[in-house]
């Protein structure tokens, strides 16, 4: 059974994630999130992915994925990690986790 993975941010590196899990038979990218729809969406037909979004809280709370790659930009991080392991998601995250000491 493979684990369903869920990319949030489509950017460059975020797409880069995408083609780096598609290439391993033991995951599914199976959601993405991205704040620009029109970004988000043109990801998803490139890459045939169904479930796409623009709040990574919409798709937390609407699929089942077992995981969340966060490729959001730096400052972005924290927000979406800490979501996603409140929701019960294993978390990989590119870094820095933060860009605030105090966070």
């Amino acid at each position: 059974m493979a684990i369903k993975m869920a990319v949030i941010g489509t950017g460059i590196m975020g797409k880069n994630a995408i083609n780096v899990w598609k290439r391993n038979s033991d995951v599914e990218v199976t959601a993405i999130c991205n704040l620009e729809e029109e970004v988000v969406k043109n990801v998803a037909k490139e890459h045939n992915i169904a479930d796409w979004f623009t709040d990574h809280r919409k798709l937390l709370e609407s699929v089942n994925v077992d995981a969340v790659h966060v490729n959001t930009p730096d400052w972005a991080h924290r927000d979406v990690v800490i979501d996603s392991l409140a929701a019960g998601k294993h978390v990989l995250v590119e870094k820095p986790m933060t860009t605030e000491v105090a966070e």
